[in-house]
Parts: structure tokens; sequence; C-alpha cells
């Protein structure tokens, strides 16, 4: 059996090519070029093992989680090389190759997924088989969830970033850690070797990756950074006239919960205001790489003197400080102001979600933009 395999969910990016138990790999470290990388790394490695895409059994990538560009390469590319050889597609946790490579029966996974959070599983290998503990999931290091017994083997990037709270998490119960270590597509490909052999492969439509979307949480050092002037972080006690605003803004308003809860999750809210009056507000939710713009509302009374303009402007710049790669929201086809402030900052439909929004008459659809930072 011959599996190709990529994996592109961290700043590296890695090729393998499984025969039988023999497995021939590359890595290089390429930040955030793996689009630019990718097709000639495997290009050159089928080239170098005499071996063509119509001579293999099936192709593997890193379904993540990662960064989200990352995984969504890895897949599209994976996608693209099956489709047109006729081959099924295997995608592989990026938690459980970190265990594949770790050589250890008893594994703790842990990714850095940047904002103080992390990617998290535990396994315990039986009669040769991963058997999942803990599920892939995010949480806070602290709060990283408990496994049973001594004797685990800690690895990944999340253990290098919050080593000294992911050994008092787990302290007595570390045999070891692998700070450095990072998916591979080597053992991306031995893991999709058990797939396809039980014939697990599937169509290359049916091939997605796995995305954990984040809930962050500023830094202190965040919160403590001036912003603009008249901008400035949200607090509780700004909810009750957030509301106000959000009412007569709009038909269908936040309400005060939402507003709350936005708040107690963490998203990144910030207070437009002038002489201590409330302009308008901006709540943006922040994933690995990528942020959902959930709610700009600009005070009736304060609309159409570029407010909202100046408002989405320093919104992107927030999200292009914290290395944000594209800004998402929805908006509704009949908010027509709204379509073309966005377009205007550069924002492009790039879908529809049907019956979305509630409406007077029923339901609204939601037009879903993006605007690459």
């Amino acid at each position: 059996m011959r599996i190709l395999a990529l994996e592109t969910s961290t700043e590296y990016c890695s090729v393998a090519l499984w025969r039988d138990g023999d497995c021939t790999s590359r890595c290089e470290l390429v930040g955030q070029k793996h689009s630019e990388v990718l097709i000639e790394m495997l290009d050159g490695l089928l080239r170098d093992e005499g071996t063509t895409l119509r001579q293999l059994d099936g192709i593997a990538f890193g379904a993540g989680p990662g960064s989200f560009t990352g995984v969504r390469i890895a897949c599209g590319v994976a996608q693209g090389l099956a489709l047109g050889a006729g081959l099924p597609v295997a995608g592989v946790s990026t938690l459980l190759a970190l265990a594949q490579a770790a050589g250890r029966d008893k594994v703790i996974a842990a990714l850095d997924a940047r904002m103080g959070e992390i990617y998290h599983a535990a396994y315990r290998k039986r009669a040769e088989e991963w058997v999942t503990v803990c599920e892939p999931g995010f949480c806070l290091p602290q709060a990283a969830p408990a496994v049973e017994g001594a004797g685990w083997f800690g690895t990944g990037s999340g253990f290098k970033m919050y080593e000294a709270v992911l050994d008092g998490r787990y302290a007595g119960q570390l045999a070891g850690m692998d700070r450095q270590a990072v998916p591979q597509a080597g053992a991306i490909a031995e893991l999709a070797a058990v797939q396809f052999a039980a014939g697990q492969g599937v169509d290359a439509a049916q091939a997605v990756p796995v995305y954990l979307r984040d809930k962050v949480a500023l830094k202190t050092s965040e919160r403590e950074r001036p912003v603009m002037p008249g901008l400035r972080e949200m607090n509780p006690a700004d909810v009750d006239a957030a509301e106000r605003v959000e009412q007569r803004a709009h038909a269908h308003p936040w309400t005060r919960g939402n507003l709350a809860d936005a708040l107690d999750s963490g998203y990144l809210c910030r207070v437009m205001e002038q002489e201590s009056a409330m302009l308008g507000y901006v709540v943006l939710m922040l994933a690995v790489d990528e942020a959902q713009l959930l709610n700009l509302t600009i005070a009736a009374e304060h609309q159409r003197k570029g407010l909202g303009r100046a408002l989405l402007a320093e919104t992107l710049n927030m999200a292009r400080d914290r290395n944000m790669r594209r800004v998402l929201l929805e908006v509704r086809p009949s908010n027509i102001a709204a379509l073309g402030l966005y377009r205007a900052a550069g924002f492009r439909e790039i879908g529809l979600r049907r019956g979305y929004y509630q409406a007077d008459n029923g339901r609204e659809d939601a037009i879903v933009m993006e605007c690459l930072l």
C-alpha cells in the first residue's frame, strides 16, 4: 500500500510517502507560506521516490485542530489531488499524530491555540490501537482535563508555552515531555494506513478539516494598552447603555443577556464614546487566526457621521494586531447601508445562510462576508 500524507496545521510544513511500512518524509519551517511550498514539496518527494499519483492507494492529511488556514490548505490540497487521481482520502487528528510520534503508550497531546488556550487530548495504546481517554477540545491550560494514574507523556507546543502550568496540573503523573514536538506527515501516514486498510477512506468530496472555534480572553497587556481616542474596553457597567443603543438602532436588537454573555465569554468588546456618552460599540470574537464580527452598532442619533466607518477600520486594525488572517460577518440583505459600509472596507460576499435572522414577516437570510487582512 502506498499513501501520500501532508500536514500544515502549524508553522511547519511536512509531507510523507508511506510504502508498506517504509516511510520517507520531509519537513520545513515555513511560517505562513504553506500554500507557496506545499505542492513543490509533494512533487519533489514523489519525483525522488519514483512514484506517481496514479500509483498511490490513498491521500492523508492533518485534519486539525490547528491553524484554521493551515488545516484548510491541507484539506484542500488533499481533495484536489485525490479528485484528479480518483483516490480515497483520510483526515487524521493532529493531536493523535502527536501521540503516534511520541513512541509512548500513554500520551497527553497539547498544542498552543494562542490567546492563552490549548488544544488538548489524551490517548492510551492498547493492543497496538489508540483509545481516546480525553476527546480533542480546547481549554485554558490550568483547566486541562484530568487523567488517571501516572506514567503519562506530555507532547506538543502546549507544553512549551505553558510548561509550568501543565506540569502543575499533572503533578506526579508525567513521566516526561517533548515540548518541541509538532504534528508530522509521517505520523499522519502511519495512522492513515490503518484507516485505509480497514476501508475507512472516504471520497475526496467528503473530506473536512477539524476546527475547534475558540473563545478568547484578552491578556492583561492588551487591556492596559490604549486603543484609540474615544474607544475603550467595554465593562459590565456599560451593558445597560449598550442595550438602549441597541434597541434604538435595530428592529431586532441584541438582548441585555446577549451583551452580558459577550463580555463573560471574553470577546473583544469596545465602546466608542464622547464626553461619557456612548456613540456605539463593537463585539469581535477572536479565533486561532480568524475573527468573527458579531456586532457593530452606532447609536441612531449619531449615524451618517462616518463613525461606523471609523469604528470598523479600528476593528480591522485590532484584528491585524492580534495576527488574524481574516474577519467574517453576517449581514441582512435588507441592510443596504451596512452592506455598503462593509464592501467599502474590503469585505466580499462568500456565502448565504438561509433563514438566519428573525424578521417581521418570518425569517430573513444572512449574507456571509469576509475581509482578508
